[in-house]
């Protein structure tokens, strides 16, 4: 942190053994996510390490710990351990959409989602319905993450090839054709370097009972199985991080 008052997140994890960071409390407000809505209401994990590269950033010590953590603050705090409380700075939206190029993309394609849930105790392949599956239901799309080998470019410059990486996503196109048009992402072309130096997890969640909270349930889509934001009407501090260093796993 170049800036400890004004760039500042919850818990740093270090790739080597894992080892958990505190800079601040949960119930304060850090600066990590790029959007002031996603910050106020969540809990900030940075996690040693270029997006751009992955292994052996993303360690196996890292991601035990760190999914330790976030099963402990799921726990204290009552949230839902799924893809729609529990992600990345990269699915953190624009607050408009001419914002949405210089959003965060980290962890990036090469963090083990899967992997990452199996470890929290809340795998990813377990059914959230409960019945079939129905036109307008959101549906979650679970490639994989060893030998899914997908076309990743711009690590090291505009262009480049990120190398033979296991990767967390498989390419979407808008028929079930190989040679259909792609899905159009209006947040392509993101500009900015890809070599961010650490790479995150945003933990969704209201506030800590310190604080008065008047939360509401919203849904992904329609007739959703996957449970949405959860919103307030109290703002927590913004605080100076704190330096405290707990022992792994929170």
């Amino acid at each position: 942190m170049s800036d400890p008052t004004y760039v500042s997140w919850q818990y740093t994890l270090r790739s080597s053994d894992g080892h958990i960071a505190q800079h601040l409390l949960p119930k304060d407000v850090g600066w990590h996510a790029g959007n002031w809505y996603v910050n106020s209401h969540s809990i900030g994990l940075e996690h040693e390490g270029y997006a751009a590269e992955g292994a052996p950033w993303f360690s196996e010590p890292m991601y035990r710990t760190s999914a330790r953590l976030v099963r402990y603050l799921c726990d204290k705090y009552a949230i839902p351990k799924d893809r729609a409380h529990i992600i990345g700075h990269d699915q953190v939206p624009g607050t408009t959409t001419p914002t949405i190029p210089g959003m965060h993309w980290d962890p990036g394609p090469f963090w083990d989602w899967e992997h990452y849930f199996d470890l929290i105790g809340s795998p990813l392949d377990r059914a959230t319905l409960g019945r079939r599956v129905r036109a307008g239901d959101v549906v979650r799309i679970l490639p994989g993450f060893v030998g899914n080998k997908q076309p990743v470019t711009g690590c090291a410059g505009a262009g480049d090839t990120c190398g033979d990486k296991d990767t967390n996503f498989v390419t979407l196109r808008v028929a079930p054709r190989e040679d259909a048009a792609l899905v159009n992402d209006i947040g392509l072309h993101q500009q900015g370097s890809p070599r961010r130096r650490t790479s995150a997890t945003t933990v969704r969640a209201p506030r800590p009972a310190s604080t008065s909270w008047w939360p509401r349930s919203t849904v992904t889509g329609p007739r959703s199985g996957t449970s949405g934001s959860r919103a307030g009407s109290a703002t927590p501090r913004a605080r100076r991080p704190r330096g405290r260093w707990p022992g792994a796993g929170g």
